[in-house]
């Protein structure tokens, strides 16, 4: 317990110092646009159907638009490397 809370302490200020540089480089959230759900398989399928009820829930929560974009083909390879060539913007997410 002495040992964790030595540990705790010896980390506190440099989460402290860091904070204000983190808070700096973010962008403001939500923007104008939507968030756009990549799907790398068909439509009707099992991932399909769960990444709609996901998409629905979380626009209802976010208060944000959702598309889901599907994009089948290639063993799901076709799917991921657009999310991965997309913008690091966070408007991109991948099922």
């Amino acid at each position: 317990m002495h040992v964790l809370r030595r540990a705790i302490f010896a980390t506190l200020p440099g989460l402290v110092l860091a904070r204000p540089g983190l808070t700096q480089t973010q962008a403001a959230w939500p923007r104008g646009g939507p968030i756009r759900l990549i799907v790398p398989f068909g439509t009707g399928g099992a991932t399909d159907l769960v990444a709609r009820v996901y998409a629905e829930a979380m626009s209802r929560h976010l208060g944000q638009s959702i598309v889901v974009d599907n994009r089948p083909g290639a063993g799901a390879t076709i799917g991921t490397t657009a999310a991965a060539r997309s913008p690091a913007d966070g408007y991109t997410l991948v099922v």
